[in-house]
């Protein structure tokens, strides 16, 4: 039926039992056979994965839909198995975990469209970060003493969006971003700090003390 959407004249004309015409009557429809086209935006901290779009409870979900004959008249939502919602303001879930969001749209005419799906995990948890000296710590009891060229390992984990990187400083100097192990060979007290990031901005930051002798 789609050949036949557009702008189209029909005629119409009467015959009593008589056989008496009437004049023939001229006007103009415009067919309408095509659902509307929907689609959906992120506004805000998000991530792409393979298998989903990592966002964080602040972040928007827009959607929108277009048709060029009849108009838009809804879009509606559903999110897992609940009941559909009426879309009429930027969707936001704010509880962690992973959510299949559906939507599709109607126009005029009642004419809706397929539903589109988007798999969403919402992440609000920020790495944990976890050091590790290349050699056990010689006192049970802080602080935490270790002998001259030992090696520190910085790693992190992010179960959801994953980590976007690791950063650090010493004794209040600049900060910079981990690229692998460290390694002390002066003698002294040294304080880290200690950054980590995942993929939609979730930060948490540490604190480490020890002596190298």
């Amino acid at each position: 039926f789609a050949a036949l959407d557009g702008k189209r004249m029909v005629s119409v004309r009467a015959t009593d039992k008589m056989g008496n015409v009437s004049p023939i009557i001229r006007t103009f429809v415009k067919m309408d056979t095509r659902a509307p086209q929907c689609k959906s935006d992120i506004s805000g901290s998000s991530f792409r994965n393979a298998n989903a779009v990592c966002i964080t409870p602040e972040t928007k979900i827009v959607l929108s839909a277009f048709d060029d004959a009849s108009g838009v008249s809804a879009i509606e939502y559903q999110i897992n198995e609940e009941k559909p919602i009426k879309y009429s303001k930027p969707v936001q879930i704010t509880t962690e975990g992973l959510f299949i969001l559906k939507y599709w749209g109607f126009d005029n005419v009642q004419n809706r469209s397929d539903a589109q799906s988007l798999t969403i995990m919402v992440d609000n948890t920020p790495p944990e970060i976890v050091e590790t000296f290349g050699i056990a710590n010689r006192n049970a009891k802080a602080p935490i003493r270790v002998p001259q060229s030992t090696q520190l390992f910085l790693a992190a984990q992010d179960n959801a969006s994953g980590v976007a990187g690791i950063w650090y400083s010493i004794n209040k100097g600049r900060e910079q971003k981990c690229e692998g192990t460290l390694r002390f060979d002066a003698v002294g007290d040294y304080t880290l700090q200690i950054r980590s990031k995942d993929n939609v901005g979730n930060t948490t930051k540490k604190t480490i003390s020890f002596v190298v002798e």
